[in-house]
């Protein structure tokens, strides 16, 4: 593994080992949070235009084509003669643009991925097809219970600032963005001071340097990105209730914690994997006594100041107080008592074997990678991680526990039938 970084700030990381593909990401400091964001949260430029969802639909305008490819058609066509897979996303702190090909071919995929970063071609019919793709996102966005759901947990954990409006947009903001727009978001945000290049997999260090150095080098350095600086312990919890026309109930729990760059990260991935994630979880086991086990999901990102963990399950009213029961005595567990030994030791292992089998894959790793530079600053490879994660005793993590999942910063949403459900008594199961 070598980083470093090129004249203009771009860093690089490389990431080599014996695979017969590579995988390209370049990540872009720049997501939904620093869409333009005017007073609580409502995402506005000076002259008033809306724009939440604008680098979102930067991502998309300009993965359309270049000036060298003046046409979606002329560059899938040369995307796909060197690369097996290649796509695009936006979070809430980065864009990355990914391509992946076999070792052979890992410099024309460097040069056509710098090409899509450095020269994106907009136009007015290729903004008007992007407009009207990202509508239909929003629409099918819209049709998706569990995502309106934890779209109001944000709303609600982050209400005054750009963690609480859609990665996507409205249909009303994205009507409001124009070239304009995407030529001032592109001219901001894709610089070398906010940008990342990762090579992952199978290559040739000293043969794909001066191509990147070529390709790379002559981005313009711009300015460094700003700061955020979210403090976890001010987030206000509470129970939300929102009528819904679905048949069952959409339920999630929440909890803001602290960003990468806090040494007590490492520990959250091992408080989840206890309580939420691993099939074995004590919350998947005991959702499962009444059937609902298998549909529990959870999600747990981090960002440079601050994150969240959420925990999604889907089920019928009538189990509703005997799951929040539960999950207010796995809680207690976690915040009043040391963890056994063995749960301790079940976690770590477990966390080893998702860690290494997931990043044995070069996509997984050059995508992680790219995000974990721009917002920790630095790339942590796998081994280090998981002796950081190794290094928490039972005493710490009920420490940690204790404080990440205090009861006054927990958020839980439910939507769907909710008439007859009472506050009071979901309340009181929570709180044992």
């Amino acid at each position: 593994m070598s980083q470093f970084s090129l004249p203009n700030g771009l860093t690089v990381v490389l990431l080599p080992w014996a695979s017969l593909s590579a995988t390209a990401a370049v990540g872009i400091r720049s997501g939904s949070r620093d869409d333009p964001v005017g007073f609580h949260g409502s995402s506005r430029l000076l002259n008033g235009s809306l724009l939440a969802g604008v680098n979102h639909f930067g991502e998309h305008a300009f993965f359309r084509a270049t000036r060298r490819h003046p046409t979606w058609a002329e560059l899938a066509r040369d995307a796909d003669s060197l690369c097996s897979n290649y796509n695009a996303y936006t979070d809430w702190s980065t864009q990355l643009y990914v391509m992946e090909s076999d070792r052979r071919r890992v410099r024309g995929m460097l040069r056509l991925l710098g090409e899509i970063i450095r020269s994106p071609r907009l136009t007015a019919e290729n903004v008007a097809f992007e407009r009207e793709r990202i509508r239909q996102e929003c629409r099918e966005f819209n049709d998706e219970p569990q995502e309106r759901a934890l779209l109001d947990l944000h709303r609600l954990m982050f209400p005054a600032n750009g963690l609480g409006h859609p990665i996507l947009g409205t249909e009303r903001t994205i009507e409001r963005i124009t070239i304009d727009h995407l030529r001032a978001l592109h001219r901001r945000a894709f610089v070398g001071r906010r940008m990342v290049l990762v090579l992952a997999g199978g290559f040739e260090p000293e043969l794909v340097k001066p191509v990147i150095r070529q390709v790379f080098g002559p981005i313009r350095a711009g300015t460094s990105p700003p700061k955020h600086s979210l403090d976890f312990h001010e987030v206000k919890g509470g129970l939300h209730l929102f009528r819904d026309g679905t048949h069952q109930l959409h339920c999630l729990v929440g909890w803001p914690t602290p960003g990468v760059r806090d040494r007590r990260r490492p520990a959250i991935g091992l408080i989840r994997n206890m309580l939420s994630h691993r099939t074995s979880s004590w919350l998947k086991l005991g959702l499962d006594s009444f059937g609902h086990g298998y549909s529990l999901s959870d999600t747990c990102c981090g960002l440079e100041d601050i994150g969240w963990y959420s925990i999604y399950f889907p089920m019928s009213g009538d189990h509703l107080r005997e799951a929040a029961q539960i999950i207010g005595r796995q809680l207690q567990r976690l915040r009043e008592h040391l963890v056994s030994t063995e749960e301790l030791d079940l976690a770590v292992t477990n966390l080893s074997i998702d860690t290494r089998s997931r990043f044995s894959e070069p996509w997984a790793s050059a995508m992680f990678a790219a995000q974990q530079v721009l917002n920790l600053g630095r790339f942590i490879p796998v081994r280090q991680y998981l002796h950081l994660v190794r290094g928490f005793s039972r005493r710490q993590l009920r420490t940690i526990a204790r404080e990440v999942l205090d009861p006054q910063r927990m958020t839980m949403v439910i939507r769907g039938p909710v008439n007859g459900l009472r506050r009071a008594q979901i309340l009181r199961a929570l709180d044992p």
